[in-house]
């Protein structure tokens, strides 16, 4: 028995798609984004008529999760560049803190426990 990957309607389908997306783009550069925003707006709603709202929400999960990892490094260099930035400005100084040592507050029973017992 022979198992297949894909089903040839899928295959079809995902080919079509494809071809919908990057032929008007290669064909007519100006004309192509309003292709690509109809072929957008196409797969969801295949997406939909196919599997219902679980296989859109899978969809949307397995697409997205790659980008957790782009957007954390993209707040990584972020703070990186800006505290860069603001070392290399001339009106930056270099943050001290000033930390004054109190002596501890005494109650007036610890002054009575310092007491010679008389």
């Amino acid at each position: 028995m022979k198992t297949k990957l894909i089903d040839w309607p899928t295959f079809i389908g995902a080919f079509c798609l494809l071809l919908a997306v990057t032929l008007p783009l290669v064909l007519f550069p100006d004309a192509g984004k309003a292709w690509v925003g109809a072929a957008n707006t196409f797969m969801p709603l295949t997406l939909m008529f196919l599997g219902g709202l679980d296989t859109l929400q899978t969809a949307s999960i397995v697409g997205g999760f790659p980008l957790i990892f782009i957007m954390l490094l993209l707040a990584w260099s972020f703070m990186r560049v800006s505290s860069k930035d603001i070392r290399a400005s001339d009106e930056y100084e270099s943050p001290t803190i000033h930390i004054k040592y109190r002596k501890k507050k005494r109650s007036p029973f610890d002054a009575l426990k310092d007491r010679p017992p008389e």
